[in-house]
């Protein structure tokens, strides 16, 4: 089992990303493993219909995801000789801060330890942030370790959310300037633009 790491800071659009990814491999039941990265690597099952999935598990409140929760994904992908199965993982936003919330905390240290196992890093970061904010501000510290990183152990993709909004192109462009050899693949997880392009890395980044 090869592991698919949705990362990044909190309402970037990590678990709408997941969903509808599952939904982009045929899933439209997920059976959404909710854990705690530890020594009993402790697993909750939840079955929810994809629609029902992004009525609860989205919003826009700060850190709605408390700790890990993931989904296998149907089919297995070859590497070589080997043929693996997938596990996308969505994780707690992640902050250059220290969160208040002992769960936060714990469950953005389950992050990191994740991120250590991870074959694929998808690291999710708003466009629109970006565009608003500037790089100095919209791209946090922690996001920059991350693409760190995941550039060098391989098998990361910059994911840049939240495309269909006003003026988002403006952050695309900006860190695809700053970021030259970077894989950015431009996405929107609420229409689905890019979304076939994250699958197809997926199936060939491993």
């Amino acid at each position: 089992m090869r592991v698919a790491l949705i990362v990044g800071q909190s309402n970037v659009g990590k678990t709408l990303l997941m969903i509808r990814l599952a939904e982009r491999f045929g899933i439209r039941l997920l059976k959404l493993e909710s854990s705690e990265c530890g020594p009993l690597d402790r697993r909750l099952q939840t079955d929810l219909r994809t629609g029902k999935a992004v009525e609860v598990l989205t919003g826009t409140a700060l850190n709605q995801t408390r700790s890990l929760q993931s989904v296998s994904l149907p089919g297995r992908v070859r590497r070589g000789l080997r043929l693996y199965r997938i596990r996308l993982v969505d994780s707690v936003g992640l902050s250059d801060r220290i969160h208040p919330d002992a769960q936060i905390r714990k469950g953005m240290a389950d992050t990191l330890r994740e991120l250590r196992r991870a074959s694929l890093v998808l690291h999710v970061v708003d466009a629109g942030r970006v565009a608003a904010l500037g790089l100095k501000r919209g791209f946090a510290e922690v996001d920059y370790q991350v693409m760190q990183y995941g550039c060098a152990s391989g098998g990361y993709a910059m994911i840049v959310n939240k495309v269909d909004l006003p003026g988002a192109s403006r952050g695309v462009s900006e860190l695809r300037k700053e970021f030259p050899r970077v894989r950015i693949i431009p996405v929107s997880a609420r229409t689905g633009t890019g979304l076939d392009e994250v699958k197809r890395f997926m199936r060939t980044g491993l």
